[in-house]
């Protein structure tokens, strides 16, 4: 397939997958099922360069990808240039996130017109943060009320990732 938001590319006992552009349900089966043939590996690093989409796809990947690391794959972000919204969500199932100095991470509450559902999502957003950074979900709570735009040093102390990469 072409024209898709993710791409593959295994080698060895590492799997690649590149995310960009928007995270959509479209396409999403075939997301996993390619995830699912790619299995198993030692290691996937994903590579994210998007402002984020659909939130059930996004936490669906979080899920499954969190799931594998629990089975003992490692898994390592980087964020290309910028992981936005559903792409931050991702994001936090890596074990370890990095960044670039001038790549952004922007994280927030979720939008929509059904409030439960809005709920819901706001409850699984505050629970993936706060479990990511070991802050309370108060504060996560506040951090992702007020919305925020980060660069890489301000993500790394936010806790919402790791390492800065590509500095000279």
């Amino acid at each position: 397939m072409h024209n898709l938001w993710f791409h593959f590319e295994k080698r060895d006992h590492v799997l690649a997958i590149f995310i960009s552009g928007d995270i959509t349900g479209e396409h999403a089966e075939a997301f996993f099922n390619e995830l699912r043939d790619s299995l198993p590996v030692e290691r996937i690093d994903l590579c994210i360069n998007s402002m984020g989409g659909c939130a059930f796809t996004a936490t669906g990947i979080f899920n499954r990808l969190s799931a594998l690391s629990r089975e003992g794959t490692s898994i390592r972000a980087y964020v290309e240039g910028v992981a936005s919204s559903a792409a931050a969500i991702v994001a936090m199932s890596a074990q370890e996130i990095l960044i670039p100095e001038d790549g952004f991470l922007h994280v927030h509450l979720p939008t929509g017109d059904d409030k439960r559902l809005v709920d819901l999502f706001r409850e699984t957003f505050v629970r993936i943060f706060a479990n990511r950074t070991g802050r309370s979900r108060d504060e996560v709570a506040t951090l992702l009320q007020n919305g925020a735009w980060m660069d890489g040093r301000t993500a790394v102390w936010e806790r919402l990732a790791d390492t800065i990469v590509g500095q000279s």
